[in-house]
């Protein structure tokens, strides 16, 4: 299962659980690189 951040209202964002951080992705296609990002703020 995939946990959505709570900063996934700008971008659609997953936490994933191996790394522990999360995975913004601007379009839906996952095939693309995604930007990382922390869950500072």
């Amino acid at each position: 299962m995939q946990i959505l951040c709570y900063f996934s209202l700008y971008k659609q964002c997953f936490r994933k659980k191996r790394d522990g951080i999360c995975i913004c992705s601007l379009r839906k296609e996952w095939g693309r690189p995604a930007v990382r990002s922390r869950a500072d703020k």
